[in-house]
């Protein structure tokens, strides 16, 4: 199963799934202007593993390193999170900086309902070089995903779609619990291409389609060789976003 995510460079192939594993039609999109009750958390189509080690392949190859970038996350701190918050629908997963333009992004979730992030409790965070773990205020995790969004934006081009954020249901992270390797969930970057027929990426101020975006697999194994699962998509922000939130207002 995947979950996605991010968009500042370029390279790497999106691969079609076998007939069987592709929805008839795209969702509708929720509006730029998303807020609770819309459907910020769900999926399109599906492929397989083969698809998902071609983007991790392009990740890799772009960033020029022998090894694609994993990030582990124990599935005790995603119960934690999902437990500070009774109402909680789903989660998001914002990029963040701590500087640029060298280091490798992290990965801060927060807790949402509906569309909307969960701004009173504390938000987990993985640290995009290191894989360490920790529990932050939003008001300290708002800088640091505004650094993201800022290279994003200088970076982007005609061949670059900024992306800020994921969102994933707990339904989709629940089914990856029971083969959990170690109690863990694995989150892969990688990067694949936007489709034509893919509006979830636009905005007023960005039809870039064709562009090349980041993505985060998230699995509860490592990406093998012989992997034949399903991966699904997830909806992206800036299309899903909660506007009001102080992780993403300023660039909406």
């Amino acid at each position: 199963m995947i979950l996605m995510g991010m968009g500042w460079l370029m390279l790497g192939a999106c691969t079609s799934s076998p007939p069987e594993q592709q929805a008839t039609a795209y969702e509708e999109s929720a509006t730029p202007d998303s807020i609770a009750g819309d459907d910020c958390s769900g999926s399109t189509f599906s492929l397989y593993g083969e698809g998902v080690r071609i983007w991790a392949s392009g990740w890799r190859e772009a960033h020029q390193t022998k090894e694609v970038k994993t990030l582990t996350i124990g599935t005790d701190q995603l119960e934690t999170l999902r437990n500070s918050n009774p109402e909680s629908t789903g989660l998001r997963a914002y990029y963040y900086c701590k500087g640029y333009p060298d280091t490798i992004p992290g990965l801060a979730f927060v807790n949402v309902i509906g569309c909307l992030d969960d701004t009173v409790s504390q938000v987990l965070t993985i640290d995009g070089e290191s894989g360490d773990q920790a529990w932050m205020n939003v008001s300290d995790v708002a800088p640091l995903t505004q650094n993201c969004r800022e290279l994003s934006e200088q970076k982007s081009d005609e061949v670059h779609t900024p992306v800020y954020a994921y969102n994933y249901t707990w339904e989709v992270v629940d089914a990856l619990y029971p083969n959990a390797r170690n109690g863990l969930l694995y989150i892969t970057y990688g990067l694949r291409t936007i489709s034509p027929q893919e509006d979830d990426f636009d905005t007023d101020d960005n039809d870039q389609y064709g562009s090349v975006v980041y993505v985060n697999i998230l699995s509860n194994d490592t990406i093998k060789s012989d992997l034949t699962s399903s991966y699904d998509f997830t909806y992206p922000c800036p299309r899903h976003c909660d506007t009001s939130s102080v992780l993403i207002k300023n660039v909406l």
